[in-house]
């Protein structure tokens, strides 16, 4: 996954973006909300990990700042503090945040949050490229059965005699033309 690091703390910054570059994920680490959000104005990230508690903008302020920006597919943020407060912890989910920890952060409950995190980002790349290809898809299927239809029909013909019908005269070709486009529009009745 692609994550953004937000955190003042130098020491919880640098230890976390340790442990999450080991687990092989790509990570990019700001000091504080502002520099992050237009670290996410500029490029995709999956998962925004952010402090609550910063000078100047707080991480359930960076969440709302998140949500707005523009695009389709946001990063999925998960706050966490040095405060165990359920005031706070609501607060953070009622603001959009996909999650909340408590520091000291709990390793398997970050790597838990993580596979979480990432199993709902597949989920709405999946979404989203079955909402934008589904146009394509049923284009695609009807061409398909379009012609699987008119090789039926071709082969019904054949097996009824009706494939080697033969037209000999200038009006029997427009009467057959003629059916043809009636044969077209279902609304026509044509004997």
């Amino acid at each position: 996954m692609d994550i953004l690091l937000v955190d003042d703390d130098d020491a919880t910054r640098g230890s976390l973006a340790g442990y999450l570059t080991l687990l092989g994920h790509g990570l990019t680490a700001r000091p504080e909300a502002a520099s992050a959000l237009e670290a996410a104005r500029s490029r995709p990230f999956d998962l925004i990990l952010s402090d609550i508690n910063m000078p100047g903008t707080s991480g359930i302020e960076l969440v709302r700042a998140v949500a707005g920006l523009p695009g389709a597919r946001k990063p999925d943020v998960v706050l966490y503090t040095g405060h165990s407060d359920l005031g706070l912890a609501i607060g953070a989910l009622r603001a959009g945040a996909y999650d909340y920890l408590t520091k000291p952060i709990n390793l398997e409950e970050l790597g838990a949050v993580l596979d979480r995190v990432a199993e709902h980002q597949r989920l709405l790349a999946e979404n989203d490229r079955l909402t934008n290809r589904f146009d394509e898809a049923v284009a695609a299927a009807t061409t398909d059965a379009r012609a699987e239809l008119g090789r039926l029909r071709a082969l019904l013909a054949e097996k009824a005699g009706l494939a080697e019908v033969g037209i000999f005269s200038e009006a029997m070709w427009r009467v057959v033309e003629q059916a043809k486009r009636y044969h077209e529009d279902r609304g026509v009745p044509v004997l």
